[in-house]
């Protein structure tokens, strides 16, 4: 898939899409994708604060903004988005994202990256559940998990 800024996909081509990769890019870049595929408990957690600065926002909370995965929520600035740590696990019936809120630590050299930073988790797990729903990739679930997962 090109992930390339300005890179817009279809409803179609996000629908055959196989790697869990590639739909979460898809859903980050093209939120008109998401329409009607987010599972009520996701939309649910919308707060009035977010509502009234975004009556659009769909609850879906995982952004990329430098390329970088952030925290997606129309509280919070460009400028100030926390990093997120996004794990993907596929699943017999699609996959699943585990992400956890953080924040920047030190700046480090990690295999050649010269501005990367130490991840320093701040918040508990959240999880969302895709499954193909309609011969597309649906949010069918979400949940915050219990500390000890952490």
């Amino acid at each position: 898939m090109d992930t390339s800024p300005g890179t817009s996909t279809t409803l179609p081509a996000m629908c055959g899409f196989e790697r869990p990769g590639d739909v979460i890019s898809a859903w980050v870049r093209e939120p008109t994708l998401r329409r009607g595929r987010i599972s009520p408990d996701l939309t649910a957690t919308i707060t009035a604060e977010e509502r009234a600065i975004d009556p659009s926002f769909d609850g879906f909370r995982i952004a990329e903004i430098d390329h970088v995965w952030s925290y997606g929520s129309p509280i919070e600035s460009v400028s100030l988005s926390a990093p997120l740590s996004l794990d993907l696990e596929p699943t017999a019936s699609g996959f699943t994202a585990r992400f956890q809120r953080g924040r920047r630590g030190e700046v480090q050299e990690i295999d050649g990256c010269e501005d990367c930073f130490e991840f320093i988790p701040d918040s508990p797990v959240w999880e969302y559940r895709f499954e193909r729903r309609d011969d597309c990739w649906a949010l069918v679930a979400f949940d915050v998990l219990p500390e000890e997962v952490n």
